[in-house]
């Protein structure tokens, strides 16, 4: 006699379907985004502070550059050249900027304090201003849902804010020796809040936004 097959169908004829699969770009940008929150704060607190700050940095840029141009042109959030171009440079320049700060010179107590502010200064306002030109792309991204598409240009606002509050002058205090370690605390807070709150949001959009699609296309009439 015939041996009798066993079916893999379930009991009532119920065929599992599989989920939509989600955005890889998105969800390795994530992954690289909160990699990097952990690499830059847990290495130093460990000890190991030589290399954190341009590996946590080459993570940050590794995500930008997977979120300008894609997996295989698949979950791009910018389509506009410019703002592509933007995530870009401000990848190249954010590693550039921690690689030099890694490896230069001790500073010079015989160098104007003055003239070292005014390098640290224009520094950051070259990563801000391709920051602002890639994340107003994205805010324009047909790609990202709503209210969603808004979080990076509010993280970078929170993160200016921070930037600000160490930058602008003590003097508005009435104690201003107290005012600078209480805005550096801020800005330490946000920068490490900020790009690990974005990173975790992109790995929630990531599987999150195919599965809405999935059930708006269900949804429709097929008539």
């Amino acid at each position: 006699m015939r041996a009798v097959e066993k079916s893999n169908t379930p009991r009532g004829g119920a065929v599992p379907v599989a989920g939509p699969a989600p955005i890889r770009a998105w969800l390795v940008a994530g992954i690289l985004l909160t990699l990097g929150v952990v690499v830059g704060s847990v290495l130093p607190s460990a000890g190991l502070r030589v290399g954190a700050g341009p590996a946590s940095a080459l993570l940050f840029a590794v995500a930008l550059v997977v979120l300008a141009l894609g997996i295989r042109g698949q979950g791009r959030l910018t389509p506009r050249p410019a703002a592509t171009g933007a995530l870009l440079a401000w990848a190249a320049w954010s590693v550039s900027a921690a690689v030099a700060l890694e490896v230069g010179p001790s500073p010079d107590p015989t160098v104007d304090p003055g003239l070292a502010l005014t390098v640290s200064t224009l520094v950051d306002l070259v990563s801000f201003a391709l920051a602002v030109a890639g994340v107003a792309g994205i805010a324009r991204s047909p790609a990202v849902p709503r209210p969603w598409n808004l979080a990076p240009l509010g993280g970078l606002a929170l993160l200016a804010l921070g930037w600000l509050s160490v930058r602008l002058p003590a003097g508005i205090a009435a104690d201003p020796t107290t005012l600078a370690p209480a805005a550096a605390a801020l800005t330490g807070i946000l920068s490490l809040t900020v790009p690990l709150a974005l990173g975790m949001l992109a790995i929630v959009l990531a599987f999150l936004v195919p599965w809405s699609s999935a059930l708006r296309g269900a949804a429709e009439p097929t008539g």
